[in-house]
């Protein structure tokens, strides 16, 4: 049985192969005359491995050369392939993703821009920049929901869990900007800014709630839950700690999405913005 090794050795360029004539059917295609029949021999026998780890992926020699299913291919190697059609044509596009780097957290706010893209503030935990980054996306972008389905730019929402891949490039600006690749939609978050009426954190986890009154006549109407994912943050994205979250301070909470019917309503919490100047301790 032969082998076919590759490597996962990769460029850091973006590779564009423009195909401005690339027809649906092969009906249409032999009609246009822009393509011509070849034959090839499936080889089954022949297996094609990455660093020695074997794929699936079957090559067909054609002339004495063998070629690849471009998706399969792309995967295999660590790259990502899109279809794109817009001015220039129709383009196959490989991108490296070894470059990309991946964050996850809560869309602070979002605003829409004079060239028709919009521009993130994303509050939440990321590899290598920091949790408070301003991010880019346009049409360009590619943006789905957790089970795939494709989102348009005024799908994005405040309040929304999103997992961004960025990059390659990053602005070295207060916050850092960077252009989002592929935007991945979670659940949207309910919001809710104010003073912390109660906070109480014990060993056993931490409890804030909002409400009115004093005192023996204070009465709360939402309680919120900390859990092991809960993330307190100030308003940079600098990490907090929940001894620094004090009663009467004005935060911005993120929670949900499922609240109790009970007297008060409960429900998790998701990140904490403590919009009081509290100063992050260096970690």
């Amino acid at each position: 049985m032969e082998r076919v090794q590759g490597s996962m050795k990769r460029k850091t360029a973006i590779l564009l192969v423009t195909a401005a004539g690339l027809l649906a059917t092969s009906a249409a295609a032999n009609a246009s005359g822009l393509t011509s029949k070849v034959s090839g021999l499936l080889r089954k026998d022949v297996v094609v491995s990455i660093d020695g780890t074997e794929t699936g992926i079957q090559p067909v020699f054609i002339d004495g050369k063998a070629y690849l299913p471009a998706r399969e291919a792309a995967d295999a190697l660590g790259y990502r392939l899109t279809w794109s059609e817009g001015e220039g044509g129709k383009q196959i596009i490989l991108e490296d993703e070894a470059d990309f780097a991946l964050a996850s957290g809560i869309i602070a706010s979002i605003k829409k821009d004079e060239d028709g893209s919009v521009t993130i503030e994303f509050l939440g935990r990321s590899q290598g920049a920091g949790n408070w980054i301003m991010f880019k996306a346009d049409g360009k972008s590619e943006i789905a929901d957790e089970n795939g389905e494709k989102r348009k730019l005024d799908d994005l929402k405040e309040g929304q869990r999103i997992t961004v891949e960025y990059g390659p490039a990053v602005a070295l600006s207060f916050p850092p900007q960077a252009y989002a690749n592929k935007i991945t939609v979670g659940t949207q978050r309910f919001i809710r800014e104010e003073a912390v009426g109660d906070v109480n954190v014990t060993d056993e986890g931490v409890r804030v709630s909002f409400g009115s009154g004093e005192g023996a006549a204070y009465k709360p109407d939402l309680v919120l839950n900390a859990g092991k994912e809960s993330a307190i943050v100030n308003a940079q994205g600098q990490s907090l700690e929940w001894s620094d979250l004090k009663k009467g301070m004005k935060i911005r909470a993120y929670y949900g999405p499922v609240v109790t019917k009970s007297i008060p309503p409960q429900s998790p919490i998701d990140t904490i913005v403590v919009l009081d100047e509290v100063k992050a301790e260096q970690k």
